[in-house]
């Protein structure tokens, strides 16, 4: 069964620019509906599957006016995720959401909403990159030093979170 926005999205499709429009949007829609995505990341991904440029703009404003497509959004999820899954210093998250084409004040509102949520400092995102490696800090504390500073991480504020694991699984 197919959804009301979906047939709307045809078009009439005797109309080369309207039937490029409705194929963008589909092809948008679905991929949204797997994950979201920033606008500039969805725009890009539509060009590469040949649809028209304009067509893309047209399907993408739509998306976005119908609420399907927000880069706040967007930006909240990919924080909350990198923050639990794959912690790093804020300044290497603020990067990958710019490499991702959100804007400077989209950033800073969903660091502002994930604040509101989490401890965001170094020093915390260190601790919890140190805690998901523990295994590594019992075996090579060097290399995992070495993985913290790739990451992003000062020297000291590495030192501090393999510090405050070791003390933690050290205390009785």
């Amino acid at each position: 069964m197919r959804s009301d926005y979906v047939r709307e999205a045809s078009g009439d499709e005797s109309d080369p620019d309207a039937s490029d429009v409705a194929a963008a949007y589909r092809s948008g829609l679905r991929s949204l509906t797997a994950h979201e995505s920033s606008r500039s990341n969805l725009a890009t991904k539509l060009r590469r599957k040949g649809y028209s440029a304009s067509g893309v703009e047209e399907a993408v404003s739509r998306l976005e006016a119908e609420g399907w497509l927000n880069d706040t959004r967007f930006a909240v999820m990919f924080l909350r995720y990198r923050i639990r899954s794959k912690p790093a210093p804020l300044f290497v998250l603020r990067r990958e959401l710019r490499q991702k084409g959100c804007d400077e004040e989209t950033v800073e509102t969903a660091l502002q909403r994930i604040e509101d949520e989490e401890d965001t400092s170094d020093e915390a995102m260190a601790l919890r990159a140190v805690q998901r490696k523990r295994s590594l800090l019992q075996r090579n504390p060097d290399r995992l030093l070495r993985h913290l500073a790739r990451l992003g991480f000062s020297a000291s504020t590495a030192r501090t979170a393999m510090e405050e694991v070791t003390a933690e699984e050290n205390s009785p």
